[in-house]
């Protein structure tokens, strides 16, 4: 079992992760942030699975005072001890077959950092002296790709494939330029389950209009940190470089990698089933996400395995999003969660399962011929090997006939 430090806004405490795991195929490190994001090898993906960035000004705030606290001790920077180390907690990767480092968790932490680490780069760019020269080129380099001579390329150090964040684009925004383009909105997928021309989403342009007149937490957040820097400069005008100094050089983050994709996979389920309330619809995605990507694997073509993605599961996905999140309540968890809810009940119809309590969603697809009576044919002995092709297909068919039935209901009752 791995014991190590866990930061959560405004705690720092010790975690046992990864119980049952083995620990032979996971690689463990402790390094400074500028160790992890100054390393040429640093190549990082938010894979398709991966849920949008949902830190907001609340998380972001701590973290700066929790930072400003560790490198400024009782407001004053010659209290700073240079042996003091301030614990972030850990970033697990995956490393793929095109060495980029999948982020199974983490990705919070990770795109904050760099957001405030842009923030900084971008105030040195009004300073000429060469201590923040120095300092700037150190913290391009934990932003952009480098050469073999060190010099910066315009490849960032990160790239997404997460299928739900639509504000991502924000994101390589700032990154790429330092400046927030307001104009500049990621566009809404065109919706690929309904091919009728069935009125459901009569008001959705007006919707559409409120949410583009919205921020993105990545905009949110980088204003933000603006703000917090040129607070900080006018209270310690001469001593602004320590701060990003202190952060990349004693703030330290535990990597965890792994090179199995079965690891990655325990991982992401042991670190999400520990009190981080991923909805099981999350977890799910994870799977499906999963079964196509290995289908996807038959292109050696990139691009091609990104076009069958986004033709088979991407867009699907979030249309099947858009259609739960207008048709259902959300009590708990994910509107989505409700789909599969129903779909569970028809399997277990189908399985002639008759018994009145009825387990949980996950405990359900994780095992879905327990206690049934008929096994049907196809079936996957597999851990939740009934969230393949069909099942996809199935509940494709199960959202057409609720969209149907909701746009109905709202005709009659208008």
């Amino acid at each position: 079992m791995l014991t190590v430090f866990q930061y959560i806004p405004g705690k720092l405490r010790l975690t046992n992760f990864y119980k049952g795991i083995a620990m032979a195929e996971l690689q463990v490190s402790r390094k400074t942030i500028r160790e992890f994001l100054e390393n040429k090898k640093s190549n990082f993906l938010i894979p398709g699975y991966q849920r949008q960035y949902s830190w907001t000004e609340a998380e972001c705030g701590t973290l700066w005072d929790d930072l400003l606290a560790f490198a400024f001790p009782e407001d004053d920077y010659s209290k700073f001890d240079n042996n003091d180390e301030y614990f972030l907690g850990p970033i697990e990767t995956f490393l793929n077959e095109n060495k980029q480092m999948e982020v199974i968790d983490g990705q919070q932490r990770l795109i904050s950092l760099m957001l405030l680490l842009r923030a900084f780069y971008n105030k040195y760019q009004n300073m000429q002296d060469s201590e923040t020269q120095a300092m700037q080129d150190i913290i391009g380099r934990c932003i952009w790709k480098t050469d073999e001579f060190g010099n910066l390329l315009t490849s960032l150090k990160i790239d997404s494939e997460s299928i739900n964040d639509d504000d991502k684009e924000d994101f390589f925004s700032i990154l790429t330029t330092g400046l927030i383009d307001d104009s500049s909105k990621t566009s809404t997928s065109k919706a690929v389950i309904d091919k009728k021309e069935i009125d459901l989403f009569a008001d959705e342009t007006q919707v559409s209009k409120s949410k583009e007149q919205e921020e993105s937490n990545y905009v949110k957040n980088y204003r933000f940190f603006q703000m917090k820097i040129e607070e900080f400069i006018k209270k310690y005008p001469n001593y602004f470089s320590y701060l990003p100094a202190r952060i990349l050089n004693n703030v330290i983050i535990f990597p965890i990698e792994t090179p199995s994709e079965e690891s990655a996979t325990d991982i992401f389920f042991t670190v999400n089933n520990r009190g981080l309330q991923l909805s099981d619809s999350d977890i799910f995605k994870f799977k499906f996400y999963k079964y196509y990507s290995k289908q996807a694997d038959k292109f050696a073509n990139e691009a091609e395995r990104k076009n069958f993605m986004k033709q088979h599961f991407d867009g699907i996905w979030k249309d099947l999003e858009k259609v739960c999140n207008k048709i259902f309540k959300k009590v708990s968890g994910n509107p989505l969660d409700e789909l599969f809810i129903r779909y569970m009940y028809y399997e277990r119809a189908k399985r002639e399962i008759k018994d009145t309590t009825t387990i949980s969603l996950r405990k359900f697809y994780e095992n879905p011929n327990k206690k049934a009576k008929v096994i049907p044919e196809n079936s996957s002995k597999e851990k939740y090997g009934i969230l393949n092709e069909q099942t996809f297909r199935n509940l494709i068919d199960l959202a057409d006939f609720w969209k149907d039935v909701y746009s109905l209901n709202n005709l009659r009752f208008s």
